[in-house]
């Protein structure tokens, strides 16, 4: 598959929504992936090094949606790049970008919760693939998190003008709100378990 049909795939997906921080230190790995991350990504922020990664991070914080980084970088490596972003937001999705020769670093990328793991030569598909389902997954947590958001607040409108019941399989009440309590005379003490029959 050639890089213009294994780009396409990816055209109107999360990718094209995303910002990435991609820092590698190999000058010539780093204009070749560029070229193509960029046709790929809404915006990609791209450094050389932990520093420099550490400047784009903090000056771009609220945009960046995932990051990609080696190991083995001058002034700042890895480790100590993802220490720091690690202190500021536990929760950004991190790929280490490397050839591992190093237990130790392993060990140390765990603990700083990374992501995923892209060893290189990089092989572009796959690597795409790894980002679009992370990015993807995030999506989706966040609008289930917005249904059950949703949820919370139609039932507390529910529950402040509505007489509200529920019961299990068998009849038993597992909860009522205030209203249904009130107007039943009993307290939600008294109603939890029983059948509904007793209302």
């Amino acid at each position: 598959m050639d890089t213009s049909s294994q780009i396409s795939q990816f055209s109107d997906s999360i990718l094209n929504e995303s910002t990435l921080l991609f820092l590698e230190p190999d000058e010539q790995i780093r204009k070749d992936t560029l070229s193509t991350l960029e046709k790929v990504f809404k915006k990609v922020l791209v450094g050389s090094d932990g520093k420099e990664g550490l400047d784009l991070f903090h000056t771009h914080k609220s945009e960046v949606d995932l990051i990609i980084t080696d190991i083995d970088m001058p002034n700042l490596d890895g480790i100590g790049f993802l220490s720091h972003v690690r202190e500021e937001d536990p929760d950004i999705p991190v790929l280490i970008f490397t050839v591992f020769n190093d237990i130790n670093q392993l060990i140390k990328t765990i603990k700083l919760k990374i992501t995923d793991y892209i060893v290189k030569p990089m092989q572009l598909n796959t690597t795409l693939k790894i980002m679009h389902k992370i990015l993807d997954d995030i999506a989706n947590k966040k609008v289930v998190e917005k249904q059950r958001n949703e949820l919370v607040i139609y039932k507390d409108i529910l529950d402040k003008e509505n007489l509200v019941s529920e019961t299990d399989l068998k009849g038993n009440i597992t909860y009522a709100n205030d209203i249904f309590c009130e107007v039943s005379g009993y307290s939600r003490e008294e109603l939890i378990g029983k059948p509904h029959s007793i209302v």
